[in-house]
């Protein structure tokens, strides 16, 4: 349908989407569906979180699925290094280390894709003469 950095841009390029759309507020999940999360990925596969970490995953997701669904699966992964089907706190430490490696990742990659139009925006400025502030 279109392309645009935010849903309100996107809205205002193609107002046909207006009456295609709406806006649907989503609550924070609750502490049950966070641990239903974690429950269907010991489920599906055959793995066995402890009752701390299990805890701690619902407590840093924050109400929040993709929290909780990257933590699983990072501290899964630290499981299946070590050869063993329990997940334990080595494993989420580990979990919550790579999580944020990825996070700083992305907010690098969103930095360099925000400033590299300022980049070209100072050089032309300053071969104009003018300088940029």
């Amino acid at each position: 349908a279109g392309l645009a950095d935010d849903v309100r841009h996107l809205f205002n390029d193609h107002p046909s989407l207006q009456r295609a759309m709406i806006t649907v507020p989503l609550p924070p999940m609750t502490d049950e569906e966070i641990d239903g999360i974690v429950a269907a990925g010991e489920a599906k596969s055959g793995l066995r979180f402890d009752d701390p970490v299990r805890r701690s995953i619902v407590a840093l997701a924050r109400g929040l699925p993709y929290p909780a669904q990257l933590l699983s699966l990072f501290a899964a992964h630290g499981a299946l290094a070590r050869q063993s089907g329990v997940i334990e706190r080595s494993d989420l430490r580990d979990a919550v280390r790579r999580a944020g490696d990825q996070a700083d990742a992305a907010l690098r990659d969103a930095y360099d894709l925000a400033v590299e139009g300022d980049d070209a925006a100072s050089s032309t400025a300053t071969r104009r003469g003018s300088r940029n502030i």
